[in-house]
């Protein structure tokens, strides 16, 4: 989440600070201007214009107001459904039969150092299985049962090996994302506040010990879009994550989401949690680290070991390099898209250059990775019907109304496509689509971002199109190498034989792509001069500059119909092409004698 004061300089308004607040010259709704015209929280984003008592009670929502952002669909918690009575009646059960044995009660009391009383707000429980046990047959604890409730009502269970076994976990399948403890929201907000945790116990501890505003997240690198804007008018956000690799690398992405100027790092030794922390040297050292708790700071200059030391880190942790669906294209790409890399594909229209890239997207949703496909040329539901002919193999035969059978099976059997699509019914200005694409990032955790096509938007420019398109680029590239998240690029060639395979990098203004670009992909199929639809089955896709890899051609079978990439050989390519050469021979023989 980005601070105030940098919206507003991207947008060269005028302003001065005072404390917490930032004062504009002009409101720009009714364009008032005084003292307390228009007023923004220098943290939260929270703005009222005096004048035309104008309003609202965040960053997002001024850029909403102001026409800056393609809105987003609400993911809180309104759409939320609570589990089925059997769960609720399975922590019922649970609950009571640990408030009923003394032996587990104490147990449970000894391991984690929490009262009676948190164990029974809590609502925590004890699955038993029977034993042989000396000869008799006895119950004997098997599971810690963590409920997640809200409002009273029940979304979520984690399920914890009981002590002394090997620890596992594991919570319901497809349960409704919410963090754990979040009744305590209303007081967070009336204190503008919140220690973050990651996991149960370490909130649970905190609760125990009189710490009530302390939200927690199942993992050091789980943060659901759903989550973003509960988070939007704090002040202060407390991250006390695991001391472990993990916990800092997790602590590194959420200051990057959550907004580096209000971000406060907790500093626990190494190796330690917070109920670590805290059963071992008391609840007084813990607010103590609470008070000497650092401000997150921007890191522009490294030493080089420290470099090497978070390149270690991050590689240990997880891979930088998202990898296509293609073996053959990640080999020239150098193992795939990388974060902060601007990459342009171009290609002739109708070559396959959206279906290739909807298809990389689709592929890497699948595997739980936040994509986003920017397109100013379909709608949305083409581009999600694309998206779903591609996920459940029928390809472009795929209908809603027809196939929502598949695709509820589909999602009983699969995780959510974390795919999202931007299709605005307007072309836009450059400062808008920025602020939706960094806007989606953040709130989205995105990986990767898909812009199709950049043409299209300056199709209306008549005199300034150079300067349009360049400030364009230079926005996306500012955008991924501030957020650290590729952004693909897809162009049209303004020059050159169609039918022919580029021979360089030549579309139209292509000065600013090169200079502008990390990767620069050509994307091409042949065809029949004249006749529509008429093209070869082979999809060239080659890198024609690349600042991190040396380049080369891969070849694809492509099946318009069920739009499946099959990678083939160069040999297989020649062969494919030899025959749809003797059938473009046949076409001009028969126009000939026509």
């Amino acid at each position: 989440m980005e601070r105030p004061i940098d919206f507003l300089k991207r947008q060269n308004l005028d302003f001065k600070i005072e404390g917490e607040e930032i004062r504009l010259h002009k409101c720009p709704f009714c364009g008032s201007e005084g003292n307390r015209a228009f007023v923004i929280h220098a943290t939260t984003g929270k703005w009222h214009c005096f004048a035309c008592l104008e309003s609202g009670r965040s960053l997002y929502s001024l850029k909403k107001k102001m026409g800056l952002i393609d809105p987003v669909a609400k993911l809180s918690s309104e759409k939320l459904k609570p589990l089925d009575s059997k769960y609720l009646e399975e922590v019922t059960l649970a609950h009571n039969t640990l408030m009923k044995n003394r032996k587990y009660l104490r147990d449970l009391i000894k391991n984690w150092k929490i009262s009676l009383n948190t164990i029974r707000k809590q609502k925590l429980g004890v699955l038993v299985e029977n034993e042989e046990v000396d000869g008799e047959i006895l119950p004997v604890p098997k599971i810690l049962v963590i409920p997640y409730f809200k409002n009273g009502r029940l979304y979520n269970i984690k399920y914890r090996s009981w002590f002394g076994l090997p620890k596992t976990f594991r919570q319901v399948k497809n349960a409704p994302k919410v963090m754990y403890n979040e009744d305590a929201l209303k007081d967070i907000y009336d204190i503008g506040e919140t220690i973050l945790c990651e996991g149960e116990h370490d909130v649970i501890t905190l609760v125990d010990k009189g710490i009530e505003n302390v939200l927690g997240i199942p993992g050091a690198g789980i943060f659901h879009p759903e989550w973003y804007e509960k988070f939007e008018e704090l002040e202060k956000i407390y991250l006390a994550l695991d001391a472990d690799k993990a916990g800092e690398l997790g602590t590194k992405k959420l200051i990057s989401r959550l907004g580096i100027h209000r971000c406060y790092i907790i500093h626990l030794p190494e190796g330690y949690d917070v109920s670590d922390y805290v059963n071992e040297f008391g609840i007084e050292r813990f607010k103590l680290l609470l008070k000497e708790a650092t401000r997150a700071e921007p890191e522009s200059v490294h030493r080089i070991d420290k470099i090497a030391e978070n390149e270690i880190l991050t590689g240990e942790i997880s891979e930088d390099v998202l990898p296509t669906f293609s073996k053959e294209l990640n080999r020239i790409l150098n193992g795939g898209f990388r974060p902060g890399e601007l990459i342009t594909a171009v290609g002739f229209p109708k070559t396959g250059k959206t279906s290739l890239f909807l298809k990389i997207a689709t592929e890497l949703a699948r595997q739980n990775i936040p994509t986003m496909y920017y397109c100013v040329e379909m709608t949305a539901t083409r581009l999600a019907k694309l998206a779903w002919g591609m996920l459940l193999d029928v390809g472009r035969d795929f209908q809603f109304t027809r196939d929502y059978v598949l695709i509820k099976h589909y999602l009983d059997e699969n995780q959510v496509p974390n795919l999202y699509i931007c299709a605005p019914s307007s072309i836009k200005k450059p400062e808008q689509v920025e602020e939706t694409i960094r806007d989606s990032i953040l709130r989205f955790g995105l990986k990767l971002v898909i812009f199709d096509n950049i043409h299209y938007l300056v199709r209306t420019e008549i005199h300034n199109r150079v300067q349009v398109m360049e400030s364009y680029i230079r926005k996306f590239r500012d955008i991924s190498r501030e957020l650290e998240v590729p952004i693909v690029i897809v162009a049209h060639f303004g020059k050159g034989d169609p039918t022919m395979m580029p021979k360089g990098m030549t579309p139209q203004w292509a000065a600013s792509f090169l200079s502008d670009s990390d990767t620069v992909l050509l994307i091409h199929r042949n065809r029949i001069p004249g006749v529509e639809e008429s093209f070869s089955r082979v999809l060239y896709v080659s890198v024609e500059a690349g600042r991190e890899s040396q380049g080369g051609t891969c070849f694809f079978d492509l099946d318009t119909n069920f739009l499946q990439f099959r990678e083939i050989t160069k040999e297989e390519a020649i062969k494919l092409e030899q025959i749809f050469e003797s059938m473009e021979i046949k076409e001009k023989e028969k126009r000939r004698k026509k």
